[in-house]
């Protein structure tokens, strides 16, 4: 049986600025939302040096490298693929890069990942994030990242 990879990325147009064009093409008294705010996630020009930080700092922990990469143009600042089974130590990469990154939105798998915050569709449906306080991190992942996530 084949597993597809879980998308662990970082969008160059927020997902909070996604959702919000949808709802103002729904409802265009809502387009002030989007009106006066840049679409585009400002990716900082150290960020290569941000992520080989965060990578060896995850791998000597907790021996989880994704092997993320940066491609110069497309959809994603930064995009990888994650197995299934790897989940856990995802989120934790997932968590790192977020706070290294901050003000910036990423993805893994359909939760968006930001300053350290999971957040999900509010009811799974809707056009808004909520903050998803159903995920969390395995103890022994937690104290192998203490001081770092």
């Amino acid at each position: 049986m084949l597993t597809r990879p879980i998308l662990m990325a970082c969008p160059r147009i927020s997902p909070e600025w996604e959702l919000a064009a949808l709802r103002a093409l729904m409802k265009p008294q809502l387009k002030g939302a989007i009106l006066h705010r840049p679409a585009h996630q400002h990716w900082p020009a150290d960020a290569a040096d941000r992520l080989r930080l965060v990578r060896h700092a995850i791998f000597d922990r907790i021996g989880f490298d994704p092997n993320p990469h940066l491609p110069p143009d497309g959809d994603y600042h930064l995009v990888c693929g994650v197995h299934p089974r790897d989940s856990a130590p995802a989120r934790a990469f997932s968590l790192a890069l977020s706070r290294q990154f901050a003000g910036i939105w990423f993805v893994l798998g359909h939760h968006c990942i930001r300053d350290g915050q999971f957040w999900r569709r509010r009811h799974g449906t809707q056009l808004r994030l909520a903050p998803a306080t159903s995920i969390h991190l395995p103890r022994a992942l937690r104290t192998a990242l203490r001081g770092w996530v």
